[in-house]
């Protein structure tokens, strides 16, 4: 199922395009403590780009340093293995919808895709794989975006 495109009608005046931003499934939410949001994999280049939604094994570790990823080439998008301690996983549904409990503290996050782990989800400190923070008494909204189909030249 498409949940976004990139069309003639989205036409930008410098001949680009851009792409509609996925609905929002937070309503689905039925937790009160951990994380939840949808998973997304966009096709295409930069800002002409089709997000689908798609189901996939979201894994959680304690926090996670780019340097115990062994089997990354710097250049990629994915890694053979991590090393780290599991905490918990998830499988996103069919519309991409995923939820899980976890107490309050901070996480890594990566996403299984085709047999290996995509480990290029957004971080707020660098040194860090998908490096997130769940406050106590909350649900943290992480929609994890897969990009690499067609991202690069």
């Amino acid at each position: 199922m498409a949940l976004a495109s990139c069309s003639t009608s989205l036409a930008e005046p410098d001949g680009g395009c851009q792409s509609i931003v996925p609905r929002d499934q937070s309503a689905r939410t039925t937790i009160t403590q951990g994380i939840a949001g949808n998973v997304w994999r966009w096709d295409g280049f930069g800002n002409c780009s089709d997000a689908v939604a798609v189901s996939r094994t979201i894994l959680v570790y304690q926090p996670v340093l780019k340097s115990a990823l062994p089997s990354m080439r710097p250049d990629s998008f994915f890694a053979d293995s991590l090393v780290g301690v599991a905490v918990d996983s998830v499988r996103s549904d069919s519309l991409g919808f995923y939820q899980l409990r976890l107490p309050a503290g901070t996480y890594s996050l990566v996403a299984r895709e085709g047999g290996r782990l995509y480990v290029n989800l957004g971080t707020t400190d660098l040194r860090y794989v998908g490096l997130t923070e769940i406050p106590p008494n909350s649900v943290l909204r992480y929609d994890v975006s897969i990009r690499y189909v067609g991202s690069l030249p």
